[in-house]
């Protein structure tokens, strides 16, 4: 604040300039000029009226310093009260910044009960140990994933609340480059914790026993992605202290509230636990800046690795590939099982083709053999639409049977069976076991229409023997 701020108010130019208005008449009155010309009545009234002018001018020039005093005082005050405000979400921020540090940690630590449960799986069901295994690991990272994301919701970070703030101090004639450096910060930090929940996810996609170099990418790939969090975390850190420096120290400081020293100390995992000067911050942002470079160029030595496990998958899907070949010497259960599978895999051009290759291969020895071929080919182009995953084909209808009463025909796909949704054979013979006490079953199957079109038909049907020969589709 300075003399030439009072002066700028417009009140206050007005004034100065009327002051050397009457000023100058002044001295020519006194100079007796003017009396000489006009006479020294009309100059006695002019002198009183320049007098008053006088006053006039004083007057206006103070209201104008006035004005001027009362409008620094709200714009000093308007400036304090936003810097109060932003302490407080500072100190906040701090906080979150530090608990979400103390919530991946936690994330990472050993799952004891994981190991229990493998111990268990190895006497009760050795067989499918890796199966259960690869599945509880998924499901666990799934939980882990979710549980951090609703932390994190609990614990936001004020990204767009910054911008509110910032255009106050701004229209107040602040100077907002720091706050805007941590709100920046602020930012990055939400970008890398997507890049640790990515490399999270990543962890519980390649089972439980991957190979070795599965092992050393997703190892490294996750503690590269949580050393960055904890560095620009620190960083953020860093730029926080900075603005309570600033706000106490610098133009109209404020006093940092007494839960500042208390909210510091309490810090489990940022450092420092306490306000730093410019030299000691400036000294820990090097540092930072150097171990982010480092953890940098070992995230782009992973870019090797990661091209490596991508030829491993390229030759696994190859071999894939070959496997689901269909040959001459198949069996019509190898051909449809060859022929599923390439449907469950997103291969729908190769599964059709695999299912003509079947109404091909066994037409002479089965008659509805091209029928079987021509509904499993619409039911490949229409499972999306359809909303299934499956179902069993229905090749003969016994005589009198239940299937008969409900009107079941062949060439059906029965799709639900006493409300069990059947995708295959095994969810199919489960659904019949588990419905042996029922006293009614209710079933729900798709007809192929002359349009090439599947009608959805219900049923219900006494419990017993259904009298209906199925196979895969």
């Amino acid at each position: 604040m300075n003399i030439a701020s009072f002066l700028s108010h417009p009140l206050t130019l007005v004034g100065v300039l009327l002051l050397g208005v009457f000023g100058l008449f002044k001295f020519i009155l006194q100079s007796g000029l003017l009396s000489k010309v006009t006479g020294k009545a009309t100059a006695l009234i002019l002198h009183k009226m320049l007098n008053f002018g006088f006053v006039l001018a004083l007057s206006v020039s103070i209201a104008g310093i006035g004005l001027e005093a009362w409008r620094i005082h709200k714009r000093i005050d308007h400036i304090k009260q936003a810097k109060k405000a932003i302490i407080g979400e500072i100190l906040t921020t701090i906080s979150s910044l530090d608990e979400r540090l103390g919530f991946f940690d936690a994330i990472l630590e050993p799952d004891s009960f994981a190991e229990q449960l493998d111990q268990v799986r190895q006497k009760m069901a050795p067989a499918l140990q890796q199966d259960f295994a690869a599945g509880y690991n998924h499901l666990i990272i799934e939980h882990k994933i979710n549980t951090l994301r609703q932390l994190m919701n609990s614990n936001p970070l004020p990204t767009e609340s910054g911008r509110s703030f910032m255009k106050d101090l701004r229209d107040s004639g602040m100077d907002t480059e720091i706050f805007r450096r941590f709100y920046l910060q602020l930012a990055e930090v939400e970008r890398v914790t997507e890049d640790f929940l990515a490399a999270l996810t990543y962890n519980g996609t390649i089972g439980n026993e991957p190979n070795e170099l599965q092992r050393e990418y997703s190892s490294r790939k996750l503690q590269i992605a949580k050393q960055l969090l904890f560095i620009e975390s620190q960083m953020a850190h860093l730029y926080a202290l900075a603005i309570l420096r600033y706000a106490n120290t610098g133009q109209d400081p404020v006093s940092l509230p007494d839960s500042a020293t208390s909210t510091l100390q309490a810090l489990e995992h940022l450092q420092p636990k306490k306000p730093i000067d410019q030299q000691e911050a400036s000294r820990l942002q090097v540092k930072l800046l150097q171990t982010r470079s480092k953890e940098l160029d070992e995230k782009a030595a992973l870019i090797p690795l990661a091209k490596q496990l991508s030829q491993e998958k390229l030759g696994t899907f190859k071999e894939i590939g070959q496997r689901l070949t269909i040959n001459p010497t198949d069996t019509w259960s190898q051909v449809v099982a060859k022929a599923i599978s390439l449907r469950r895999l997103g291969r729908t051009a190769e599964a059709v083709a695999a299912f003509s290759r079947y109404g091909e291969m066994f037409t002479a020895t089965d008659p509805t053999a091209r029928r079987y071929a021509h509904t499993a080919q619409q039911l490949t182009l229409q499972i999306d639409l359809l909303n299934i995953s499956g179902g069993v084909y229905i090749f003969k209808i016994t005589p009198g049977s239940n299937a008969q009463q409900a009107e079941l025909r062949i060439g059906d796909i029965l799709i639900a069976y006493n409300g069990q949704e059947i995708s295959d054979m095994s969810t199919f013979v489960e659904a019949v076991k588990s419905a042996q006490k029922a006293e009614a079953v209710s079933l729900t199957w798709l007809r192929l229409n002359a349009q090439n079109r599947f009608e959805r038909q219900d049923a219900t049907i006494p419990s017993g023997i259904l009298g209906a020969a199925t196979m895969p589709i």
